[in-house]
């Protein structure tokens, strides 16, 4: 029987991570250019690698829903008339009353794509209803 150890572990880990995040570097130039123009390699690499940390501190760790918080933070932060939608963005990503990550992620693309005003409604504190734009995923 084959075993593998924890280092052997780690090391395919890292390999993936490493694999991750050239794919989306690839991804990030290929579809937001314009986004993208005041990156060489290592600084648009490094850019990913913080902005997977930022992801996995909120519990978003879905390989799709990472690459979309990717698309949106690039999208936002590299243009000064969008960038004022970011600190709703990221009350929405922090929002605890959305639990699934999916919900958040589809709630965001909602906002920002949809150009649609932010609206949660609440009846009370249990209440996990929230008014978005129609279902982008």
């Amino acid at each position: 029987m084959l075993k593998i150890s924890p280092q052997q572990m780690e090391y395919f880990r890292i390999l993936s991570r490493k694999d991750f995040e050239s794919r989306v570097a690839t991804h990030l130039r290929k579809h937001l250019t314009e986004e993208c123009t005041g990156f060489d390699d290592a600084s648009l690499h490094e850019w990913v690698s913080k902005a997977i940390a930022r992801a996995e501190q909120l519990q978003i760790r879905k390989e799709r829903n990472v690459v979309a918080y990717m698309d949106i933070m690039m999208w936002l932060e590299n243009n000064e008339e969008r960038h004022r939608k970011a600190p709703l963005v990221q009350e929405i990503l922090n929002d605890s009353l959305i639990d699934f990550e999916d919900d958040r992620i589809e709630i965001v693309l909602g906002y920002v794509l949809d150009e649609t005003p932010w609206q949660p409604y609440r009846t009370d504190a249990n209440d996990r209803s929230f008014q978005s734009s129609s279902s982008l995923l």
